[in-house]
């Protein structure tokens, strides 16, 4: 009877150790490694205690929204209203050249002369532009050299023939964030052929005319590249009389400057790249105010899954936890991973020993724990997996 009493509480001492060591024991022992290696990884994450994610949230929040509200200044920027002046200006200079003759050594006359028409072999007209403007702008230019030939009464009051004829033709050019302008080009006009067009039009119908050829330069200006509204023209004229027997070439010294001033509107100027910096600091400024409220939010009576739930054992099982004042070394001794608090329970029932309590980070992570010589059973609680389990559960 002794040895039935006896053989009874061996069997009952075996069978505590065998409840302390559920973990080991229960199922084969490749899973226990592969939970192990799982909880292993785990444990290798770093989490940031709940004051150093409240430090680091306000930080962020408070760097983003100042970078947010110098790009606001950077990407919009206020063009006040100003008046630009700008200034045409054209000289021209001609040659005429002559025909094989007995008198004239040099091939050509310069200006302010009178020319015999006879004589006339061509006429070189060089025209000299230039363009300036109070502030650097881009501004294209568009021109072209035009001759019109006009037949008129002898007074000019009324005309008989008009005809425009393109000496050169149309050519770009372009100011690219400058103050000046330049263009030099020069035409060769002959003058045979505009002379007998106008003596065949006076012989043919008996009438007395005044005929000249019209010859200027003409400049066209945009200044859309620029947003500047200068969309206007200049010319500069010289008149070369025909059908006489000798001439005098005038210029229109009245067209030989222009200036003039342009309103620039106030303007609101957008830059893309300081808009793409302020949008991206936006956005990361309310995702940090988020998290920001969410922590706040745990400073108040309203508790998390984790805060409720570590309130709930500690004050549940006050009578069996213990706080531990200094975090264990683990690594020290053979860890028996426990997930859940009641089979917790059950390895303190078995072996009578406290279960300890240690606050790794506030409002974020703590270890319940059970010690017997180099095993530890531990069960490690984590606001993360919490709320990870609580997302996966709502989805």
């Amino acid at each position: 009877m002794k040895d039935t009493k006896k053989t009874s509480s061996m069997k009952k001492n075996n069978r505590a150790d065998r409840i302390a060591s559920t973990k080991i024991n229960k199922g084969d022992k490749n899973k226990m490694n592969e939970k192990d290696n799982k909880n292993k990884n785990k444990q290798s994450k770093f989490y940031f205690s709940f004051n150093l994610r409240l430090f680091l949230c306000s930080l962020i929040f408070v760097i983003s929204l100042l970078i947010f509200i110098v790009s606001i200044t950077k990407s919009f920027s206020y063009r006040n209203a100003k008046v630009i002046n700008y200034k045409d200006t054209q000289a021209i200079d001609y040659r005429v050249y002559l025909k094989k003759n007995d008198f004239y050594d040099e091939p050509f006359l310069g200006k302010n002369m009178i020319y015999v028409a006879n004589l006339i072999d061509k006429i070189n007209i060089n025209f000299d532009y230039l363009f300036e403007i109070s502030n650097k702008q881009t501004i294209d230019f568009n021109y072209k050299i035009i001759g019109d030939l006009i037949i008129s009464n002898p007074n000019g009051n009324n005309r008989y023939y008009e005809k425009e004829y393109v000496l050169l033709d149309s050519k770009k050019g372009s100011m690219k964030n400058d103050n000046t302008y330049k263009i030099s080009q020069d035409i060769d006009i002959d003058y045979d052929y505009y002379n007998k067009l106008a003596s065949v039009f006076k012989s043919s119908y008996g009438v007395d005319t005044s005929s000249y050829l019209k010859v200027y330069l003409q400049v066209e200006k945009n200044g859309a590249k620029s947003d500047l509204n200068i969309n206007d023209s200049f010319q500069s004229v010289i008149n070369i009389p025909l059908s006489e027997k000798a001439i005098e070439i005038t210029l229109d010294t009245e067209n030989t400057s222009s200036a003039n001033s342009v309103m620039v509107d106030s303007k609101i100027v957008f830059n893309l790249g300081n808009i793409v910096v302020m949008i991206c600091s936006f956005a990361i400024a309310i995702v940090s105010l988020i998290n920001l409220i969410k922590l706040i939010s745990l400073l108040n009576n309203k508790k998390s899954k984790y805060d409720a739930f570590v309130d709930r054992v500690l004050k549940e099982y006050d009578r069996l936890i213990v706080e531990a004042k200094v975090d264990l070394d683990f690594n020290k001794f053979n860890i028996v991973h426990i997930e859940k608090f009641e089979e917790l329970l059950d390895v303190h029932d078995n072996l009578k020993l406290p279960i300890m309590y240690c606050n790794v980070a506030s409002h974020q992570k703590c270890y319940f724990y059970i010690k017997r010589n180099n095993d530890i059973y531990l069960m490690k609680v984590k606001a993360v997996d919490m709320e990870a389990e609580a997302n996966e559960t709502n989805k």
